[in-house]
């Protein structure tokens, strides 16, 4: 019976630190720290912008992982929409894109455990210099520490601001011909 009972009580403590650990992950608090990562093709933003009520530039959006970047367990879904606002050192649709920089208007919804956080930033992509032979360009994306960057909450996030920065990469090289992005990106979220 006392066997029964310790198995009982490690199990539950178990379930307790599990739990606690995707809480600590996706809850709200100092810092969340999330990888986007995944490959997917193109879609138009106006039904997820619909659906959220959030303004923003037409953009393109992918559907990607979401991951703890302290455990690598999958916790969740994130939406990434991009819309280019400027082209650095040439033109598109005419240079070679593994060649061009792009600004970015970065619009992200977390789909985490309870609940879901959009964030809308200022993001550049610049073509790799060394490193990677997987992708085309590095993103990046630093907030001011009084900015705000969250436009959309809802459950556990319905009233949170903050901020969202950005350091990741991507490969563009099929952006044009067929839409498809790999991401490979960690946020930093730090929300009050």
């Amino acid at each position: 019976m006392n066997s029964i009972r310790t198995l009982s009580l490690y199990a539950i403590t178990a379930t307790f630190i599990f739990a606690g650990s995707i809480a600590h992950a996706a809850g709200t608090g100092s810092n969340i720290g999330v990888r986007l990562i995944g490959t997917d093709t193109a879609y138009p933003s106006d039904d997820i912008f619909d659906a959220f009520g959030v303004q923003g530039p037409s953009s393109y959006c992918w559907d990607f992982v979401l991951e703890d970047i302290t455990t690598g367990n999958v916790i969740g879904e994130v939406t990434d929409c991009g819309a280019i606002v400027g082209v650095i050192g040439g033109t598109l649709g005419v240079d070679d894109i593994e060649e061009l920089g792009f600004e970015v208007i970065g619009t992200t919804f977390f789909h985490l455990p309870g609940g879901t956080v959009g964030t809308q930033v200022l993001t550049t992509v610049q073509p790799v210099t060394h490193g990677s032979f997987d992708h085309t360009h590095i993103t990046g994306a630093i907030p001011q520490p009084d900015d705000n960057n969250v436009i959309y909450g809802d459950g556990r996030f319905a009233n949170a601001e903050g901020t969202a920065r950005l350091s990741g990469a991507g490969n563009f090289s099929q952006f044009l011909d067929t839409g498809e992005l790999s991401a490979d990106c960690v946020f930093v979220l730090d929300l009050k």
